[in-house]
């Protein structure tokens, strides 16, 4: 026979005990959240943040790796030094002339791409994947690449060109050609990009949308601009804002095939940033030069964020 157990702890007592336990476990669980992203953001500070800041205080000094004074504050001048330096707006159009024409034309080209592969087609499992090859490719091999592809004695380009009659140029040492060969270069490998983004919100459209658009008597090019665009639009904002951010980072292309040649008419501003550290020693330039590249590169992203938030009612 089984005898019952009565608890005589005072029911006040209980009561409090459990209004501690329960206080006690949020604050367990906060602080054990607290711990857990803690070496995340012990990383983010030492690698991205700290630089940063750094860089904006060697900016406002005078520090030449080559002056055996060593550093000494200067104020604004080295910033007074860049904006009066022609060399310096030359990177900027330069650099703002390469991201709009490659973001333009690799948007343009990427819709096509999706619009072609939106309907399966014989083999296009095996050239989704050929199309992706350039992009998963690291920017530095590319650039390598390019360069003996255009070479102007053994490239493969040239001796196709000259095969079909139209003689050998001078792909990246020509004064009207080696931009020109850049932007083509970089549109090649990063379209696959972008069009990885609008083939995935295309696919997302609703088929029912389409087939009672279709039943309605709408052409091809009507259910482009009017179903496809307009269910696009956060997607392709998205896909353009992280395409204008990357597009302004290239150096590696440069690197390997120009080195910023012709006569600086493929000199970026992350190249004339490279020039002044590590070929001048100039090390607050080119701090300065960083800082006034980061406010450009926030600039003209934060321009396609607001309308971002501004489409998706979020401002």
């Amino acid at each position: 026979m089984k005898t019952l157990q009565v608890d005589r702890t005072p029911k006040k007592w209980n009561d409090l005990s459990r209004t501690e336990g329960s206080s006690r476990a949020p604050k367990n669980r906060h602080l054990s959240r607290y711990i857990s992203v803690f070496p995340g953001v012990a990383l983010l500070l030492a690698l991205s943040v700290f630089p940063s800041l750094y860089s904006i205080v060697v900016s406002f000094q005078k520090w030449v790796l080559t002056d055996p004074k060593g550093r000494e504050f200067n104020g604004i001048d080295n910033y007074r030094e860049l904006l009066s330096n022609p060399d310096f707006w030359h990177s900027l159009k330069v650099t703002l002339t390469f991201v709009l024409l490659t973001v333009l034309i690799e948007s343009v080209l990427a819709y096509m791409l999706a619009l072609l592969f939106f309907r399966p087609m014989p083999f296009h499992r095996l050239m989704r994947t050929l199309i992706l090859v350039p992009m998963l490719t690291a920017p530095i091999v590319i650039g390598m690449l390019s360069r003996f592809m255009f070479d102007s004695q053994f490239g493969i380009i040239n001796s196709f060109s000259e095969s079909l009659g139209l003689g050998r140029h001078d792909f990246l040492s020509g004064l009207h050609s080696a931009f020109l060969t850049l932007v083509a270069v970089d549109i090649w490998q990063w379209t696959p990009f972008l069009f990885l983004i609008f083939l995935a919100a295309m696919q997302s459209v609703p088929e029912e949308l389409i087939e009672a658009v279709k039943l309605d008597g709408a052409s091809r090019l009507q259910i482009i601009t009017h179903i496809f665009i307009p269910l696009m639009k956060y997607p392709i904002i998205v896909g353009v804002t992280l395409r204008l951010i990357d597009s302004f980072r290239v150096y590696d292309l440069i690197y390997a095939t120009t080195r910023g040649g012709p006569i600086n008419l493929t000199s970026t501003m992350s190249w004339s940033i490279y020039e002044s550290g590590f070929k001048i020693l100039n090390v607050g330039l080119a701090s300065a030069y960083s800082v006034i590249f980061l406010v450009t590169v926030l600039v003209v992203s934060s321009f396609f964020l607001r309308k971002l938030a501004k489409e998706s009612d979020l401002s």
